[in-house]
């Protein structure tokens, strides 16, 4: 791919700055609605767990609590 003059790292840099306060909003309500969802899935020790699209991992590392050493998770 030919690098542009509109994708200088200053530009990258600016629109991750623009965009991160929103993916955190987004990455938060994802954290919430996947503890619901672990629930309702019934996660538990010893258990094997894909986590697909984790994001921020941060739902990732709670299912890595729930199965414990015995369990497995991938995300």
């Amino acid at each position: 791919m030919e690098k542009t003059d509109s994708m200088t790292p200053e530009r990258i840099d600016l629109a991750f700055d623009v965009f991160a306060e929103e993916y955190d909003a987004l990455a938060e309500f994802q954290y919430e609605t996947g503890l619901a969802l672990m629930e309702v899935l019934g996660i538990g020790l010893g258990m094997e767990v894909l986590d697909v699209g984790c994001g921020t991992s941060k739902p990732t590392l709670e299912i890595a609590r729930e199965v414990g050493r015995r369990g497995k998770v991938v995300g």
